[in-house]
């Protein structure tokens, strides 16, 4: 699923949380919700790596976050 809902995190929002960094948030398109995206779970371009699962709701999906290296 490709996506520009997001909110990348910079300087001082950027999270730590049980040893792991958290370094941005997508929108479930169903739930309207917000998901964390940790370091490691992005490649080169932007995609996730393995889909990410709504705590809310259950919707599971992979993401392409929209101008995320242009950012």
């Amino acid at each position: 699923m490709t996506t520009k809902q997001y909110i990348k995190c910079r300087g001082n929002t950027v999270e730590v949380i049980d040893g792991k960094i958290k370094i941005g948030f997508v929108r479930c398109p169903k739930c309207r919700s917000w998901a964390g995206i940790y370091k490691g779970e992005l490649d080169n371009e932007g995609r996730t790596k393995r889909p990410l699962t709504c705590v809310k709701c259950k919707f599971s999906d992979k993401y392409v976050l929209e101008g995320w290296i242009d950012d």
